[in-house]
Formats: C-alpha cells, structure tokens, sequence
C-alpha cells in the first residue's frame, strides 16, 4: 500500500473536507500535507529560490508568454509545495507514495487504490503519472492500469506516484525556480539523461473535481495569489496590446504625413 498525500493550503478548509469524503468513500486515506503561501516569503527566500529571470518577471508583473515562463508568485507557491512533498517521501517512504493536489477526484471509486497500485508495480519505474493533460505520447484510454513510456511533455500536476530515487531526482536541480512545476518536471523526465525512463497511465487513474477549479499551475488553488493575478496578468495584457496599436498606428500617421509632405514639396519646385 503506497502512502496517499494531498497538498492544500491551510486556508482551504473546504477543498480538503471535499477531497477527503471522496477519497474516504474510495476508501483511500489521505494525509494532508500543507501547501505554501508564496506571498508570505520574505524577500531575501524569494532571492534564494527563484531565478533572476523568475523574479525579475514576477516584480514587474511582466507579460507571460507561454507556460515556460512564470509572471506571478502563485506558481511559486505551488513548485515550492510539491518539492516539500518529494523531499519528505524521498526522506521517509522508502515504498514511494502517490502525490495529489486537492482538486482531486476519483472516477474508479473504490477501485482507484488497487488499479494504481497495479499501475505502478508494472511500470517499473520511479515516476509514473496518474493524470496527464495536453499529452501528445502514446497511450491507450482502454487499459487505465498499463503504463506507457513517458516521451512528451504534459500539463498539471494532479496526481502521481514517485519513488525515493525520483523524488532525489527531481530535487537535485529543482532551484532556483524558474518555470511551472509540471513544466520542470516534465523536461527532468524526459530528458536524455535521466536516470530512469518515467511512466504514465494509459488513461487518467485521477480527474478533477471541477472545470472552474482554482487549481491551475498558472494560478494555483493550494497557492496564495490566484484568480486576482489572473485578472492583473490579463489587465497588464490588455494595457500591453493597448499601447502596441497606438504606438503602430502613429507611426503610420507619421509615414503617411512624411510621404505627403515629400510629395507636396517635390510637386511645388516642379511647378
């Protein structure tokens, strides 16, 4: 039996009261483990963790390009938690143990434990994943319990199972942060030297709850600075592309007020 852990912040009392009745009706027991609130670091830690990139990107609140990068301190929270996680299953769980967070949910009910169970002692391997979202390596929605090599890079972090020898793995370049956690995860993965070659489900052993769930790795619910940010990152968007067009749009005012000029002058000497 592997040890189950959910991250969830401290103040979200309802997302782990709703995530443990679902995971006692599966008959799963939970241990929760305590999210981070990334705003709560002092500055010198954000020093300490975060890239100069990562940080400088987060002061400004400067346009987030892709999933690669990270613009608000909400994903810091959220690799810092997951770290803390590993670190302690590294340290304590010579079996492994399944991580979660607490948009959780289990369609296979009570099946869930076994089938994971399954899952993991036929990968083989020391990271298997559990949910796997905009996966484009093969895998087989028929056969839940079937692992398939880990070949591409995926997003969330919803669920899955990891070893002590994973877990040192993804730990031992882990700072200074510098982008998603999944995103870290998935390029230590799949990287042509890692020690090992990842797994995941055929199909998703773990959904989430909700569509409207809080819980991203852009704006994360076990991490402080949420939905707020995410109305900031799109205020500053907007302001960005704002200025963009006016700065285009004069510039073609110019031209064109240079172009009649040239022409005025030119067909008033030829006259």
């Amino acid at each position: 039996m592997y040890p189950w852990y959910v991250i969830n912040l401290d103040r979200d009392t309802d997302r782990w009261a709703r995530v443990k009745a679902e995971a006692d009706a599966a008959h799963i027991q939970l241990t929760r483990w305590p999210g981070v609130d990334a705003k709560a670091l002092a500055p010198e830690q954000r020093t300490r963790y975060l890239s100069v990139r990562t940080e400088y990107d987060i002061l400004h609140t400067l346009r987030r390009c892709d999933h690669r990068s990270i613009n608000t301190i909400g994903p810091v929270g959220c690799f810092l938690a997951h770290m803390n996680c590993i670190k302690h299953i590294r340290d304590n769980h010579p079996e492994g143990a399944i991580v979660l967070e607490d948009d959780a949910a289990f369609p296979y009910k009570t099946q869930t434990q076994a089938m994971a169970r399954e899952l993991v002692r036929g990968a083989k391997t020391d990271f298997v994943l559990l949910h796997a979202r905009k996966y484009s390596g093969v895998r087989d929605s028929s056969n839940p319990t079937r692992a398939f090599p880990l070949t591409h890079l995926f997003e969330g972090f919803l669920a899955y199972y990891i070893s002590p020898k994973g877990a040192a793995y993804l730990l031992s370049r882990a700072l200074p942060i510098e982008g998603h956690v999944d995103l870290y995860a998935g390029m230590m993965l799949t990287h042509p030297r890692a020690p090992f070659q990842g797994a995941v489900a055929g199909d998703n052993l773990v959904t989430t709850y909700s569509s409207k769930s809080t819980i991203s790795h852009s704006f994360c619910g076990h991490c402080i600075n949420g939905p707020s940010s995410l109305k900031k990152d799109r205020g500053v968007r907007i302001q960005d592309e704002y200025q963009i067009a006016t700065i285009c749009l004069g510039s073609i005012l110019a031209l064109v007020v240079i172009v009649v000029a040239v022409y005025t002058i030119t067909h008033t000497k030829g006259s």
